[in-house]
């Protein structure tokens, strides 16, 4: 336990929050409350001392970007109560802090790489532990060169001799050494060819935003396993990628947990700056909450005209949502949220069918040497539609794709398949069919007959019943219109499976003059396979159920 001074300005912060005095959202709200509470905590004990030298080790560099150059970097009182979560607890009679993992998340023009800036230099040299490293990792050689810029700009405002930062002379690798600890500061890319070796006393991800997989942030915090009061922080605004699939999402979602009550763990410190669930975000006077510095980093009138650039401009609004506002925003034509998706997702397996009553219709998306290949399954049991995937790739598809980070991923968890030939093998993609027949017996197959004609001559030899599904708007028209409305009245339960989330969310919607809608995607790189197979199944199966009057779908099979 220890006293509470609340003449400290990070301490006075967060009463302010707590009482209302500070406006913030209510993530912020709770983590004042548990940083309030921790001093009341019989083990574990608050350094003044620590915080506030760090808070002053800050104070003595100068600002260089306009309009506040050549200033003191004085350090706002949220951003004082960042430092005083971070470095401030420790383990009653031990020198072990609490706090080893951070996630901070403001909108941007917030001050975050400066302030990513200032947590790394007070760590290497006021930590002063001897022979550590340092690292800033960013998402691209790009932005990798933001973070350094605004180190070395501030150490030049301190020391423009290099006599205690010494910036070093790779070209490839941005270096600044410390002599003074033995200590070194590096920026790398997460593009960067090998990470691997790396032991961080502390490192920060900046804009992970962007990333679509957890394997940078893996490699640095194992590397940290033999580190004292080692640090892992990731300083980011939100972004496109929703869902407990994507590593950002991921960690703000188990923030989230541990502030509401849900998970208990200590060692996880976040400030999330956003607005609330019930908050308009077009009112004007809710916006501090997710931009903690407005008024000093970035004037309210240049956050309004972004603001009436969104108005005027529609496809303007998802990017001053997520940027400015710091919201989670799916895609700039969000079709189906994954919030819906998840209230219909649930594990299941083949064996709760009735292999005498019940059957499957099965959709196919395959293409020789595409990217995302699948085979999908629609069962109706006990009046709802159950939907399960199994999406493989070829070798060579998976080689050259741009989503290969992410595919390595599903693969090694097995949600994805990675058949080793350099094309899809039509011999495996027919075992896979009929080992499917000997879960559900299949009652028939949809594919497109532009691109599984090589698969269609082999299915019909071996008996298996085909039917092509025409690809045009007309045809997908009522078939995407029902299985909008089956997820929505909870009418469908789609199989666990990160891969069927991902290309769900990649679906932009293309509506016609006779208001059919057909799932189309933005660019190359998102897939959107599965949902195609399930709606050329729901296709047939509202054929079947005569919802659609076409040709009976028996006679076909028998043909």
């Amino acid at each position: 336990m220890t006293s509470i001074d609340k003449s400290k300005l990070y301490i006075k912060y967060a009463y302010d929050v707590i009482e209302g005095r500070e406006l913030a959202g209510k993530l912020i709200r709770l983590a004042c409350q548990r940083f309030i509470d921790w001093f009341d905590r019989d083990d574990i004990t608050f350094n003044y001392e620590d915080v506030d030298a760090k808070i002053r080790f800050i104070s003595k560099f100068k600002l260089t970007e306009s309009p506040f150059t050549g200033q003191p970097f004085n350090l706002l009182p949220y951003q004082q109560w960042i430092f005083a979560n971070i470095f401030g607890f420790y383990y009653a009679g031990t020198d072990d802090r609490v706090i080893r993992n951070v996630l901070l998340l403001m909108a941007r023009k917030q001050g975050k790489t400066q302030l990513a800036a200032a947590l790394l230099l007070a760590t290497l040299v006021m930590d002063k532990q001897i022979s550590v490293t340092g690292y800033t990792i960013a998402n691209s050689s790009e932005q990798a060169g933001l973070a350094f810029k605004a180190i070395t700009d501030l150490c030049s405002s301190v020391d423009p001799k290099q006599k205690i930062f010494q910036r070093g002379k790779a070209r490839v690798i941005k270096n600044i050494e410390i002599p003074i600890t033995k200590s070194r500061i590096r920026v790398l890319s997460s593009d960067t060819s090998k990470l691997d070796g790396l032991n961080p006393q502390i490192f920060i991800q900046d804009e992970g935003h962007a990333a679509k997989s957890d394997d940078i942030w893996g490699v640095m915090t194992t590397g940290q396993d033999a580190r004292h009061n080692p640090l892992a922080i990731s300083i980011s605004t939100t972004g496109w990628l929703v869902g407990d699939d994507y590593p950002l999402y991921a960690q703000w979602h188990a923030c989230k947990n541990i502030l509401e009550g849900a998970v208990e763990d200590d060692s996880w410190f976040s400030a999330l700056y956003q607005l609330d669930d019930d908050d308009d975000w077009k009112d004007s006077t809710v916006w501090k909450k997710a931009c903690p510095s407005l008024g000093v980093t970035i004037p309210v009138s240049a956050l309004q005209t972004k603001f009436n650039n969104a108005l005027a401009n529609p496809s303007m609004e998802v990017q001053f949502k997520t940027k400015q506002l710091n919201m989670w925003c799916q895609s700039a034509q969000t079709w189906i949220p994954n919030e819906k998706i998840l209230e219909v997702t649930q594990k299941f397996d083949y064996d709760i069918f009735d292999k005498e009553s019940e059957y499957a219709i099965l959709g196919v998306d395959i293409a020789e040497r595409s990217d995302l290949c699948v085979v999908t399954t629609l069962i109706k049991h006990n009046d709802l539609l159950y939907l399960k995937a199994h999406p493989f790739i070829c070798q060579t598809a998976y080689d050259n794709s741009q989503n290969k980070e992410l595919y390595r991923q599903w693969v090694k968890q097995k949600y994805l398949t990675l058949v080793p030939t350099e094309s899809i093998d039509i011999d495996w993609v027919i075992k896979l069919i009929q080992d499917l027949d000997t879960k559900v017996p299949i009652a028939i197959v949809g594919y497109d007959q532009w691109h599984a004609k090589q698969l269609c001559i082999a299915c019909q030899k071996q008996g298996i019943p085909m039917r092509a599904v025409k690809q045009g708007i007309g045809s997908f028209g009522e078939p995407t219109s029902l299985l909008e409305h089956m997820i929505y009245s909870k009418q469908v339960v789609i199989d666990d499976n990160p891969v069927i989330r991902w290309c769900i969310q990649n679906v932009l919607i293309k509506t016609d003059e006779n208001e059919n809608r057909k799932p189309i995607k933005s660019s190359s790189e998102q897939k959107i396979d599965i949902v195609i197979a399930f709606i050329q199944s729901i296709r047939l199966h509202m054929e079947l159920e005569g919802i659609i009057d076409d040709t009976p779908i028996e006679a076909v099979a028998l043909s």
